[in-house]
Parts: structure tokens; sequence; C-alpha cells
């Protein structure tokens, strides 16, 4: 599967993070989207972009915990088959 490879960072402009690698911003992730400027929603959002920035990370972790064949409770298995099945868009 091809995605931007490398570290993903988190910048923050005004009401707008940024996920960006070396070169280009991959994702914008709107603080202020309802206009009431609530510091709820920005925390969330904040959590959102950290999730995002760590995705390509989880996602080679997860591999490679299929690939070693590390074990794993069924339902563990199953869980981790789902998400990798996710991201390489087959459900």
């Amino acid at each position: 599967m091809e995605y931007t490879k490398g570290i993903w960072n988190i910048s923050i402009i005004n009401d707008i993070i940024r996920i960006t690698d070396l070169h280009d911003c991959l994702a914008t992730v709107e603080t202020n989207y309802d206009g009431k400027n609530n510091e709820a929603k920005k925390t969330e959002a904040l959590a959102n972009a950290r999730l995002i920035a760590a995705a390509p990370d989880m996602y080679e972790a997860l591999k490679m915990v299929i690939t070693d064949g590390c074990y794993m409770s069924p339902f563990v298995g199953e869980a981790v088959h789902k998400a990798i099945s996710k991201v390489e868009g087959k459900i």
C-alpha cells in the first residue's frame, strides 16, 4: 500500500491543526468548526490530529504483529486484521 512515508508532525496555526511530513501538508483538522471557540472541541481536535499523525506508525506496527506471528487471542487477532483491512481499503 502506498502512503506518505516518514514522520508525520502536528503544527497549530490559529484554529487549524496541520498534519505534515517534511515537505507537505497531509491533512488539516479544524478546531473551531462550529464557530463557538469551545476549549473541549479544541482538545478533541488535537486528539484527532495526534491519532491521524500516528496512523502510519500504528499501521506498520500492526503489520509487524501479523508477519512476526505474535500470539493473539482470537478477539485481538480479528481486531488487528480488521484494522489493517480498513487501512488498505478492503472494508
